[in-house]
């Protein structure tokens, strides 16, 4: 009895904890070696939801893979934001060579 208590409190703690990812979703912008809030919540719902499955091994397993999977969604964030980034600042570099070039052609048509 003492245990399935304890694994429906480990579950609906997990899965209470689900909808408040995105709210502890890190910056993209973190320092290298940094650690992230999205593998630290992967690897304490990976523990809680592998030792509600499969007891003190799941829970080693489990804490792992969630690590793992949450360090990997930050890297994709990190990147993500970097591309867009990269993106912007070539669309203005862009932007800004096509309004210096048009600039001489416009004076040249209201010449003639």
């Amino acid at each position: 009895m003492k245990t399935s208590t304890l694994r429906a409190t480990a579950l609906s703690l997990a899965l209470g904890g689900c909808p408040l990812l995105p709210a502890y979703a890190g910056e993209a912008v973190d320092p290298p070696g940094a650690g992230s809030k999205q593998a630290d919540l992967g690897a304490v719902t990976g523990l809680a939801v592998g030792a509600v499955a499969a007891g003190p091994i799941g829970a080693v397993v489990g804490g792992a893979a969630g690590a793992l999977i949450g360090d990997h969604y930050h890297r994709q964030a990190q990147s993500k934001a970097a591309l867009a980034a990269d993106l912007e600042r070539s669309e203005s570099e862009r932007a800004g060579e096509c309004r210096r070039l048009r600039g001489p052609a416009r004076l040249r048509g209201l010449q003639r």
